[in-house]
């Protein structure tokens, strides 16, 4: 999404963004795309010396007449953090941005079912599901690229895996074959 938010808003590179499409990740057997959203992360730490003021504040910044602007501003970079930002205009404005619009009812995480760990992290940071597949639901599990891009993005991150990581890769990798 990012790289479509930047070309779109280059003139220099606006024809390369008319000609772009978007599509959900793979679901193989879940009924849902995995995907996950970026949102606006806001909290409020126990030490905090005005836990109140900070709260009202959060409370505030996600109130509609603050939040919406800004959130249809980030031309669907983002996801809504709360249900009632489902009907902003940026999911009107440009449909090919709509499809991450519901994003956030994803119910999986990027990797299901495997475990969130540093492995799978570094798995979807390389790109590894994306670089798999040709498009659709159409993926080349059994070829040598998905053996070998496995194999790679294990290599990068073995010095800072924890054994049971390094073991499931190694499963992945072998069922790869």
């Amino acid at each position: 999404m990012s790289l479509y938010f930047a070309l779109k808003n280059d003139p220099a590179t606006k024809a390369i963004a008319d000609d772009t499409e978007h599509q959900p990740i793979p679901k193989g057997l879940a009924p849902i795309s995995p995907m996950g959203g970026l949102t606006l992360n806001a909290m409020v730490f126990k030490h905090t010396s005005y836990p109140n003021a900070a709260k009202a504040f959060l409370q505030f910044m996600l109130e509609k007449e603050q939040y919406e602007p800004w959130f249809n501003a980030n031309s669907g970079y983002w996801s809504q953090p709360l249900a009632a930002y489902a009907d902003a205009a940026v999911w009107s404005g440009d449909p090919k941005v709509k499809i991450f619009k519901d994003v956030m009812k994803s119910r999986y995480h990027t990797g299901y079912k495997g475990p969130i760990s540093t492995a799978t992290g570094a798995v979807n940071a390389d790109y590894v599901l994306v670089q798999m597949c040709v498009g659709g639901d159409r993926c080349r599990h059994a070829g040598s690229v998905s053996r070998d891009l496995l194999i790679s993005t294990r290599a990068k991150f073995a010095s800072s895996e924890t054994s049971r990581d390094l073991r499931e890769a190694d499963d992945l990798v072998k069922e790869l074959n």
